[in-house]
This record gives structure tokens, C-alpha cells and sequence, in this order.
């Protein structure tokens, strides 16, 4: 992975930096800003809808010891896999890999545990991993303009998804009908999960489910 990786800061606070994929991704080299607060404005308002405001650090608070938490990054500059690395960032909230080169986003994703927004627009996707399902926070999910042809029924799993963006796919024409309804992106999920494979295969039953987990504590509690 070779590219701008700009680590935004909790409150909004950003560090902008770049790093080879050979190394750690840490903001260390970031704390070389040239303003205390300034506001990228190519990102504040993005064509994905998605409002990003960088402040960067000062020389003096850096110099001072200013402590930073950063929960959101963002990955610019053409690229085309992402490292590994990157996922054992799991306090992320916000994760931008928009407007790159990639084909596919590894399943190594569903240790971002924490992730609310995940902007997969502008790239060269054709397919999402399963492991996308267990990003049971997840809040906004952009994925214009890619080559996505089919969703994994696992992310009928995003129970708490709010804004699903589709746009600019080759997807079946009843996708993209049902996600365009109103309620569109609950309605699409609830398709989804209703053809998730059960534990026995076969179509999802809930009811059923839960029982077989039920069974299983049972069973761990008794021995």
C-alpha cells in the first residue's frame, strides 16, 4: 500500500501524514503541521455526503506533549491493497478508503470492531468478504462506483446500518429497485438476512437460531 494516510484525531483534531505499507501505521510522522486549526476543504463536503473537518495540530502542542486520541483515518493516493495493519486499528470509528484503486477489501475488516462509517466509494471492488457482516456498528456504508455485481448475505447482519450507498454498480435491477424504495436499506437487508443460510443451511430462521445457541450454553453451563 503506498499513499497519504491521514489519521483524524477524537474532536475532530487531524494529523496528516503518509507512511509505506512496510511500516507501522502511526500518526508520529503526522505532528508536522502548519496551522493550529485547518479545515480541509476538499473533505468537508465530499460527493459520498460525508462531512470531514481536519484540524491539525500545533508545533507548540506537539512540542508540549499534547496527547491525541485519533478515531478516524482516511487513505489517499491511488492505492491499491491495504495492509494488514491497518486493522489492528480496531478503536477506529470512521474509516475513508474512497477514490483509490482497490479490488477488494480483505476480511481482516471485521476486526475494526468499532467502525460507524466505512466510504468504499470510487474504486474497483467486485466483491465484499462475509467477515463485512460483523461490523455490527456500522452506521454508513458508501460504496459508489464500484464493480460490485452481488452483496454477501451477511450484511443483512448490519442491524444498526442507517445510510447504504449503491450507486454506480452493476447490480441486479431488484437490488437496486428495493434499495431505492423508502426504507430502501432495511428493506434490502432484511432480504439479505432472509437468505443467509441457517446453522442446518436452508433459509434463516431466527426462532431457530437462538435455540441452537441456547442449547449450546446449556449444554457449556451443565459440564
Amino acid at each position: 500500500m503506498t499513499g497519504n494516510i491521514t489519521p483524524s484525531m477524537g474532536s475532530g483534531v487531524n494529523a496528516g501524514g503518509s507512511a509505506p505499507s512496510s511500516g507501522p501505521v502511526t500518526p508520529s510522522s503526522a505532528l508536522i503541521p502548519t496551522s493550529k486549526e485547518s479545515t480541509n476543504n476538499n473533505n468537508n463536503n465530499n460527493s459520498h455526503g460525508s462531512r470531514r473537518t481536519h484540524t491539525i495540530m500545533s508545533p507548540e502542542e506537539a512540542n508540549a506533549g499534547k496527547r491525541s486520541f485519533w478515531s478516524e483515518l482516511e487513505l489517499t493516493g491511488n492505492i491499491r491493497n491495504l495492509s494488514l495493519e491497518i486493522f489492528d486499528l480496531s478503536h477506529l470509528t470512521h474509516l475513508y478508503i474512497n477514490d483509490n484503486s482497490l479490488t477488494k477489501i480483505p476480511g481482516d475488516i471485521n476486526r475494526l470492531v468499532n467502525l460507524t462509517v466505512l466510504d468504499a466509494s470510487n474504486n474497483k471492488l467486485r466483491s465484499l468478504p462475509p467477515e463485512i457482516g460483523d461490523l455490527c456498528r456500522l452506521r454508513e456504508f458508501l460504496l459508489n462506483n464500484n464493480y460490485l455485481r452481488n452483496f454477501p448475505c451477511e450484511m443483512g447482519r448490519l442491524f444498526n446500518l442507517q445510510t447504504l450507498s449503491i450507486k454506480g454498480n452493476p447490480l441486479p435491477a431488484d437490488i437496486v429497485n428495493l434499495q431505492a424504495e423508502v426504507n430502501g436499506t432495511s428493506k434490502l437487508l432484511t432480504y439479505l438476512l432472509d437468505s443467509l443460510p441457517g446453522p442446518w443451511g436452508g433459509p434463516w430462521q431466527p426462532h431457530e437460531y437462538f435455540e441452537h445457541l441456547w442449547q449450546e450454553f446449556c449444554f457449556l453451563h451443565y459440564f
